[in-house]
């Protein structure tokens, strides 16, 4: 069964099925079973509208949302690498 980390997730609009959600996908085993990691991104289902004035809000949102998910996914990578056993 994969492992799914929430990596960001951001409401765009008023709506609730106004929502991206970046996603890490592993499945657990040794490496030469598993297939290497996947991110998964939902997008909404329907298109998200908006007027002109919250145009650079939601544009905001989906940046933020973006690199929100890089850090958590740099981070992730970092913690594991620390956690590695040092070959010598």
């Amino acid at each position: 069964m994969p492992t799914v980390t929430v990596l960001a997730k951001a409401q765009l609009n008023h709506s609730p099925d106004d929502v991206i959600l970046i996603e890490l996908i592993e499945h657990p085993g040794p490496s030469a079973y598993r297939g290497a990691p996947l991110l998964l991104v939902t997008w909404p289902l329907k298109a998200t509208m908006c007027d002109l004035q919250r145009f650079p809000e939601m544009a905001a949102v989906a940046a933020r949302l973006f690199a929100t998910a890089a850090t958590e996914l740099a981070s992730i990578k970092a913690r594991r690498k620390r956690s590695e056993p040092t070959r010598g």
